[in-house]
């Protein structure tokens, strides 16, 4: 609506749109009679996207966009990772968007709204990595006192030169790493003991769901001394053997 006007000059409220050559067109007479003047373009603001949060972790997590610009539901759209963000009439506002995170993979990957034929600035979104396996290297043992070659075998766990390394823990102890590429890692066995301990992977603080591994179990092959310990318990006996771990316990 006109807030004021005269023969040379017409002052109007913007109404709610978007894109960079909406033109502008002035119609005089009577509705359906009148004259119209050629189109004249405007530019509306581009998108300004100020965050998306989280900053990363699985497909199918909802993503909330702040920011503004961002105008018309059905006018725009959001990529992750040049894939599309899908949203719905109820998650998109101007200046909010909230979409689910579609199924790719990567790290710092960008997060990019468009509106008409405009494009914002971008954030970056890390993919939580996956594991599929843990085993170890050639068959070899999982003995407690560490010192083995780790294989720990998925995707998302990115390939060098990449500036982001993938940290493996286990039961939260560092396993440090020897190898990475996008879909296996080695890395070399921490001591500890148990079963199902907790393996995590994690990059750019994006950590992946934990998988299961288990360390060798305790082996005695021999005590000394053999007999003949005082019934009181202040007498002392040596056992032998190996995976006794960082806190072994013996049970009579």
């Amino acid at each position: 609506a006109s807030s004021f006007w005269n023969h040379t000059m017409i002052i109007c409220s913007l109404p709610s749109f978007q894109g960079s050559s909406v033109p502008v067109v002035v119609t005089t007479g009577p509705s359906g009679s009148g004259q119209s003047s050629l189109p004249y373009s405007f530019a509306y603001d581009p998108p300004f996207l100020y965050s998306s949060l989280p900053t990363g972790g699985k497909p199918g997590i909802s993503l909330v966009l702040n920011g503004v610009s961002f105008g018309l539901f059905g006018y725009g759209s959001v990529t992750v990772n040049n894939q599309s963000c899908v949203t719905t009439l109820t998650r998109w506002s101007e200046r909010v968007i909230t979409c689910t995170v579609p199924d790719s993979r990567g790290q710092r990957v960008p997060v990019i709204v468009r509106v008409s034929d405009q494009v914002s600035t971008a954030q970056n979104f890390t993919y939580a990595p996956v594991i599929t396996n843990v085993t170890m290297v050639g068959f070899a043992p999982a003995p407690t006192s560490g010192g083995s070659l780790v294989n720990v075998t998925g995707y998302g766990f990115g390939s060098k030169p990449t500036v982001l390394p993938v940290n493996i823990t286990i039961a939260g102890i560092t396993c440090p790493v020897n190898t990475q590429t996008d879909t296996w890692v080695t890395c070399m066995l921490p001591p500890g003991s148990g079963v199902n301990q907790q393996v995590v992977a994690t990059i750019d603080s994006i950590a992946s769901d934990p998988y299961g591994f288990s360390y060798d179990p305790p082996q005695l092959y021999t005590l000394r001394p053999l007999c003949c310990g005082d019934t009181n318990g202040n007498d002392t006996i040596t056992l032998f053997g190996f995976n006794f771990g960082p806190a072994p316990v013996v049970q009579f």
